[in-house]
């Protein structure tokens, strides 16, 4: 569900809410949105950084 937040000129999920529904989609949403692509990131800066040292 979305609430009004701020100033009530826009919406945003409802993570106040202590519904079981909520924190999960809450706790979902940071870890495809913010987690898997930083592990990926991170990963693939790894072999970058392997490589480059390994070439020089």
């Amino acid at each position: 569900s979305y609430i009004p937040e701020g100033l009530m000129t826009s919406c945003t999920w409802d993570y106040v809410s202590p519904s079981p529904v909520n924190k999960s989609y809450t706790m979902m949403l940071c870890c495809f949105v913010f987690f898997i692509p930083l592990a990926i990131i991170l990963y693939c800066y790894l072999f970058m950084f392997l490589s480059v040292r390994k070439a020089s």
